[in-house]
C-alpha cells in the first residue's frame, strides 16, 4: 500500500503545540499552545449535532512529510506550513536507506518504495528500474528478503528471491540475476554466499551452485564468466583465496583463472580481457600489488605494467574507455597524492593529472555516466565543494557538477544509473532534502522545505506558536532570524527574519508560547524576560516583547506548558506555588492579574507537562499518578470549573504523557507510553473523550518518545525521538491520515463542491501526483454520517504530474437542506482511504440559503435564498460582525471578508436564518 497523504490546499490551523525535550537534559521541556477559536466552532458544532463525528480507523504513515536528522519538539500547522522545531540540522524526504534520484538535478523520484534496511547493493534491471540487495525484510511496505526489484517507476515487482541473509553483490546478465552476501538459501534452494537467479520468477537457477565458503563481496560478469571477489577461501568446487572466475553453464572455478590474493577482494570490474580487482591484498596474481590490481583474464596473472599503488583500501571500482576510476580509504595511489578518489591510465596505472577530487572520507561507490562520475562514501566535502557522501563530478577535471548536490544523511554504498536517474543505496535516513538548524517551515500539501524560510537556530527549538505572519519561537538558543536572540524571538513568516522590535532577553529557556489577543504568554526556566524579573511565567507585549506589568505569576519553578481560555491562562509544569497561592504543578491564573483562580486546584503528585482544552475541560499529560481527587495515571480530564477530575475518562496510561491534542470527540496524546485506554499503544493513541477508552482502529505504534503533536483538519502530525511508525521507517517526523488511517493513493491538494445551477451540484478534485491509483468514487450523504456511492471516475494509475477531474452530481435528493460529499480514493491493490468532506447548503430546501463557492478560498463566495433586501452578516467563531451587506433584489449577495482574516469556520445570518461558511 501507497504511504501518502491527503493534503487539501489552504486548510486552516486546528492544532495544539506540545513539544518536549527528551529527559537526559537537565530538566524536561514541555509547552502549549492554545487552539483557534474557528476550532472551538467546530467543536460546538460537533456537540449540537450539526456536524458528523469522524470515524476513528486504523492509523497509517504518510510518506510525502519530510523527515529530519534529529528529535521534533514542537510543531504548529498555520495553513499551506507546517512549522517544526527541534534539535536537528536537516530536513528531507522520507526516503531512507534507497532512492532514485535526477541524474542532472539530485531531486529525488517522488515514489521510490522505501526499504526498512540498508541497501548494500543496486544495478540496473535493463529495463529502466534496479535491482537492490542489503539487510531489509521489506520494500516499500512489500516484504521483501535483503534482495528486491523496483520497476522504472520505483514500485516493487513480483521479483522475490527471499534470501535469508545479507545480499552484498549484483550483476546482471540478460535474463539472470547474480547475487552475492552471507546467505545460505535463496530463490527457493540451497544457495552459500552466492546464487543465479531468473529474472523471470526469482528462482534459483537449478545448474549453478558454486557454494562459497565465506562472503562474496564483489561480482562481475563477462564473456560466459561470473567474477567473484570476497572472503572465501573455496568456491566452484575449487579452492579459490578471494577472488574467482565461475562458469556461467555450471558453477564451476575456471581453472585457469587463479589469482590467489593475500585478503579480501572488495570491488571487481571487466574490460575486454582485463579483470580490475580492489581490496585489501598485498598480493595477487603471482605479484605484490597493493589493493588494486590488473589481471588477465586468460590466466590469472597480474598485468606487468599496471600497478598502482594504492596507500590503503581500494573499495570501488568503475572502469570506462582506457580509464579506471577507484575509490576507498587510500591517501596515495598511481604515483601521486589522491584522497580517496582518483582516475587512472588503464595503460600504466598513473593517476590522471587532471582529475583530483579530494573527497575528505571514504568513496565506497562509483558509476560512470557519459561525462560524470558520480561517487557515493563518507565524505562531507569532493570535488571543491561541500557534498554530503554523494557527488557528481565531472570526469574531466573532477570538480563537484554544481546543480546534484542530494546531501544524504548516512553513508552511501551503492550506486547504478538507469533511465536518466541513478539509485543510491546505503544507511541513510534521508538524502536530497536541505540543511535547516533547529527550525524549519514545510509545504503542508507535499512537505517539501520552503526555500525563503531558513532562520538557523543555534540551539534546540522547545516551543512554537503563530500569529498572523508572525511565527514566535521559543527554546535555548542565543541566535536566530540572522539577529542575536536569547531564548526567545519573534521570526517574518516570509522570510524567517527575526522581527526587529521583539527581543524579550530571557535568561533561560523558554519552554511554552501562547499567542492570545496581542500578547506572548511564556513558559520555561528563565528568571528574567521583557525587561523585567519573572520567574518562570510572563506576558510580553506582542508589538514590543515588554513585560506586560499586571502580570506577574511568579511560580517557584519551571513552567513546561501554556493553554488560554478567555481570561484564564491555565499552566502546567514542576511549581508548587504559582499566582500567589500553593498550586502544585497546574493552575488557572486570570488574565487581568496574573491571580491563582481561587476554585481550580486538581493538586497532582507530580509534574503536569502538557494540557489541551475542550469544552470546558482541561486535559492533562504528565508524571503524576493522581490528581483532581482522583487517582489517575499520566493522563486525565480535569473540569475546568471546579478542578475535579472528570469521573469518566480514565485511560490508565503506562508512562509518561507528553503530548496533546483534542478534536471534538477524540483526544490525541502521545509520549513514553506502551498501553493506555485499555490497550496496547505504543507512544501515541487517540481516546474517546467520553470514555477515555482506546480507539479500536488507531494505532500506529511509533517505537520512541512522541513529544509533539499537532492536528489540521484530517491531517495528524507528530514529533520526536521515533525512527519507525508501524514498523516503517519515520525518523522524528510523521503526518497521520486522522481520519481513515489508511494511506492514500494519490496526493490530493484541492476538493470543491459547488452548485451547478438549479438542481445540481458540481464536485472537482485536483492530484498533485499518484501512484497506482484505481479509482476515485464520489460518495454523498444527507446527514453526514451514512454515505452513499453516487458514481466513479478512473484514476490515472501513476503520475508525477498533477492531474484534474470533476463529477457533475444531476440528482439530488428530494428535501434535503445540506448534502455531504466525499471521495474514496482506490488503490488498485483494493486498498482505500477517504478524503475531507465537503458540505453544500442548497437552494430553496431548509433555510433557502445557499453559499457558494464552499469552502470559500480568499474569503470571497456568493450567498442566494435571502429575502430581497434582508441584511445580511458574516460572523466569526466568536460572534463577531466581519461583514454586512443587504441583498439584492433577487435575494443575492457578493461576499468577500477582509484580508487578514482568519481561515476557518464563520457563520452567514440573513435575518433568523444562518447557514455555516467554511474559509480557506
Amino acid at each position: 500500500m501507497n504511504l501518502l497523504a491527503v493534503v487539501p490546499e489552504g486548510e486552516g490551523v486546528v492544532a495544539l503545540l506540545t513539544p518536549y525535550l527528551n529527559q537526559m537534559t537537565l530538566f524536561t521541556l514541555f509547552s502549549g499552545r492554545a487552539m483557534p477559536a474557528a476550532h472551538w466552532l467546530c467543536l460546538a458544532l460537533l456537540a449540537t449535532g450539526l456536524l458528523a463525528a469522524r470515524p476513528a480507523q486504523a492509523q497509517l504513515a504518510d510518506r510525502q512529510t519530510y523527515v529530519t536528522n534529529g528529535q521534533v519538539n514542537a510543531i504548529v500547522r498555520d495553513g499551506a506550513t507546517v512549522y517544526i522545531g527541534g534539535t536537528f540540522t536537516y530536513v528531507g524526504p522520507n526516503n531512507p536507506y534507497g532512492s532514485a534520484l535526477s541524474t542532472a538535478t539530485g531531486a529525488p523520484a517522488p515514489r521510490s518504495a522505501v526499504p526498512n534496511g540498508a541497501v548494500w547493493a543496486a544495478v540496473p534491471d535493463g529495463a529502466g528500474g534496479w535491482y537492490i540487495g542489503g539487510n531489509f525484510t521489506q520494500v516499500g511496505g512489500v516484504a521483501r528478503n535483503h534482495v528486491a526489484q523496483l520497476d522504472a517507476n520505483g514500485a516493487v515487482t513480483a521479483f522475490n528471491p527471499n534470501a535469508s541473509g545479507n545480499v552484498l553483490a549484483l550483476a546482471v546478465d540478460g535474463g539472470t540475476v547474480y547475487v552475492g552476501g552471507t546467505f545460505t538459501s535463496i530463490g527457493g534452494a540451497t544457495r552459500n554466499n552466492i546464487a543465479a537467479l531468473n529474472a523471470a520468477d526469482g528462482l534459483a537457477v537449478v545448474g549453478f551452485n558454486p557454494n562459497a565458503s565465506a562472503t562474496v563481496q564483489a561480482l562481475a560478469v563477462a564473456g560466459g564468466v561470473v567474477y567473484a571477489g570476497g572472503g572465501f577461501t573455496s568456491i566452484g568446487g575449487a579452492t579459490r583465496n578471494y577472488i574467482a572466475a565461475l562458469n556461467i553453464a555450471d558453477g564451476l572455478a575456471v581453472t585457469a583463472f587463479n589469482p590467489t590474493a593475500n585478503n579480501n577482494v572488495l570491488a571487481l570490474a571487466v574490460d575486454g580481457g582485463t579483470v580490475y580487482a580492489g581490496g585489501q591484498f598485498t598480493s595477487i596474481g603471482g605479484q605484490v600489488r597493493n589493493r588494486l590490481a590488473a589481471l588477465n583474464a586468460a590466466d590469472g596473472l597480474a598485468v606487468a605494467g599496471f600497478d598502482p599503488n594504492a596507500s590503503a583500501t581500494v573499495q570501488a571500482l568503475a572502469v570506462t574507455g582506457t580509464t579506471l576510476y577507484a575509490g576507498g580509504q587510500f591517501a596515495t595511489i598511481g604515483g601521486t597524492t589522491r584522497n580517496n578518489i582518483a582516475a587512472l591510465n588503464t595503460a600504466d596505472g598513473l593517476a590522471v593529472a587532471g582529475f583530483n577530487p579530494s573527497a575528505n572520507n571514504s568513496v565506497l561507490a562509483l558509476v560512470v555516466d557519459g561525462s560524470t562520475v558520480y561517487a557515493g562514501g563518507q565524505f562531507t566535502s569532493i570535488g571543491g565543494q561541500v557534498r554530503n557522501r554523494l557527488a557528481a563530478l565531472n570526469a574531466a577535471d573532477g570538480l563537484a557538477v554544481a546543480a546534484f548536490n542530494p546531501n544524504a544523511t548516512g553513508t552511501v554504498y551503492s550506486l547504478a544509473v538507469a533511465g536518466g536517474a541513478v539509485y543510491a543505496g546505503g544507511t541513510f535516513t534521508s538524502i536530497g532534502g536541505q540543511a535547516r538548524n533547529n527550525i524549519a517551515a514545510l509545504n503542508a500539501a507535499d512537505g517539501v522545505a520552503v526555500a525563503g524560510f531558513n532562520p538557523t537556530a543555534n540551539n534546540a527549538v522547545l516551543a512554537l506558536a503563530v500569529d498572523g505572519g508572525t511565527v514566535y519561537v521559543g527554546g535555548q538558543f542565543t541566535s536566530i532570524g540572522g539577529q542575536p536572540r536569547n531564548r526567545l524571538a519573534a521570526l517574518n513568516a516570509a522570510d524567517g527574519l527575526a522581527v526587529a522590535g521583539f527581543n524579550p532577553n530571557a535568561t533561560n529557556a523558554v519552554l511554552a508560547l501562547v499567542v492570545a489577543g496581542g500578547v506572548v504568554y511564556t513558559g520555561g526556566a528563565f528568571t528574567s524576560i521583557g525587561g523585567a524579573t519573572r520567574n518562570y511565567i510572563a506576558a510580553l507585549n506582542a508589538a514590543d516583547g515588554l513585560a506586560v506589568a499586571g502580570f506577574n505569576p511568579n511560580a517557584n519553578s519551571h513552567v513546561y506548558s501554556l493553554v488560554v481560555d478567555g481570561g484564564t491562562v491555565y499552566a502546567g509544569g514542576l511549581f508548587t506555588s504559582i499566582g500567589g497561592q500553593a498550586r502544585n504543578s497546574i493552575a488557572a491564573l486570570n488574565v487581568a492579574d496574573g491571580l491563582a483562580v481561587a476554585g481550580f486546584n486538581p493538586t497532582p503528585n507530580s509534574n503536569v507537562q502538557v494540557l489541551a482544552m475542550a469544552g470546558g475541560v482541561v486535559y492533562a499529560g504528565g508524571t503524576f499518578t493522581s490528581i483532581g481527587g482522583q487517582a489517575r495515571n499520566y493522563i486525565a480530564a480535569i473540569n475546568a470549573a471546579d478542578g475535579l477530575a472528570v469521573a469518566g475518562f480514565d485511560p490508565n496510561a503506562s508512562s509518561a504523557v507528553l503530548a496533546l491534542v483534542v478534536d471534538g470527540g477524540v483526544v490525541y496524546a502521545g509520549g513514553n507510553f506502551t498501553t493506555i485506554g485499555g490497550q496496547a499503544r505504543n507512544r501515541l493513541a487517540a481516546l474517546n473523550a467520553a470514555d477515555g477508552l482506546a480507539v479500536a482502529g488507531f494505532n500506529p505504534s511509533a517505537n520512541a518518545t512522541v513529544q509533539a503533536l499537532a492536528l489540521a483538519g484530517t491531517t495528524l502530525y507528530a514529533g520526536g525521538q521515533f525512527a519507525t511508525i508501524n514498523g516503517q521507517p519515520r525518523p522524528s517526523l510523521v503526518a497521520l491520515n486522522a481520519v481513515t488511517g489508511v494511506p492514500l493513493p494519490v496526493v490530493l491538494r484541492a476538493f470543491t463542491a459547488t452548485l451547478a445551477g438549479v438542481g445540481a451540484v458540481r464536485l472537482a478534485w485536483a492530484t498533485a501526483s499518484e501512484q497506482r491509483s484505481a479509482a476515485f468514487e464520489v460518495e454523498r450523504s444527507a446527514d453526514g454520517v451514512t454515505f452513499a456511492r453516487i458514481g466513479m471516475v478512473a484514476a490515472t494509475g501513476s503520475s508525477s504530474a498533477p492531474r484534474s477531474y470533476a463529477w457533475l452530481d444531476a440528482q439530488l435528493p428530494a428535501h434535503a437542506s445540506t448534502l455531504y460529499y466525499r471521495l474514496k480514493l482506490v488503490d488498485t491493490d483494493g486498498t482505500f482511504a477517504y478524503s475531507p468532506v465537503r458540505t453544500l447548503g442548497l437552494t430553496g430546501a431548509g433555510t433557502g440559503l445557499a453559499v457558494y463557492p464552499n469552502p470559500a478560498r480568499g474569503g470571497a463566495a456568493t450567498l442566494t435564498g435571502a429575502l430581497p433586501g434582508a441584511a445580511v452578516t458574516v460572523l466569526d467563531a466568536l460572534g463577531r460582525p466581519m461583514l454586512t451587506a443587504t441583498a439584492d433584489a433577487s435575494g443575492k449577495v457578493a461576499l468577500a471578508l477582509p484580508a487578514g482574516r482568519p481561515l476557518g469556520v464563520y457563520v452567514v445570518r440573513a435575518g433568523a436564518k444562518a447557514l455555516r461558511l467554511t474559509v480557506e
